[in-house]
């Protein structure tokens, strides 16, 4: 029997950035090294939108490690969004994020400037 997340990569694995928010990163380096897996050309951009969202200054050089889970998620959230996937499906998006948060990231996916992405949310 298949878990829900092995599911969703059979179905969507070759089609879409597959964003687990239960396992938000990939490095256990620094918010850079994050960001070159990402392929994103402008990092302040995203660095502006993670403030925006935490009330929290995010540099190339700070350690992934340092950031609380829910401020990982919402790194998670900003990489894919900036990054070049066209097609993003975000499991268990909310779960980690407090209420305030939660509405913040819901604001941005609405206003959501990448227009272009398909954006798949699955609990």
């Amino acid at each position: 029997m298949l878990t829900k997340l092995e599911e969703l990569l059979s179905e969507f694995g070759e089609t879409h950035l597959i964003c687990d928010c239960n396992l938000p990163i990939l490095t256990n380096d620094t918010v850079g090294e994050e960001i070159l897996l990402y392929n994103i050309a402008n990092p302040h951009e995203l660095m502006a939108a993670y403030q925006d969202i935490t009330d929290c200054a995010l540099a190339l050089t700070t350690p992934v490690k340092s950031l609380s889970g829910g401020q990982k998620v919402i790194l998670l959230i900003l990489l894919a969004l900036y990054s070049p996937c066209e097609r993003i499906l975000f499991y268990q998006l909310y779960r980690s994020l407090d209420e305030t948060r939660s509405q913040k990231v819901k604001a941005l996916l609405a206003a959501c400037p990448m227009q272009s992405k398909h954006i798949i949310l699955i609990d």
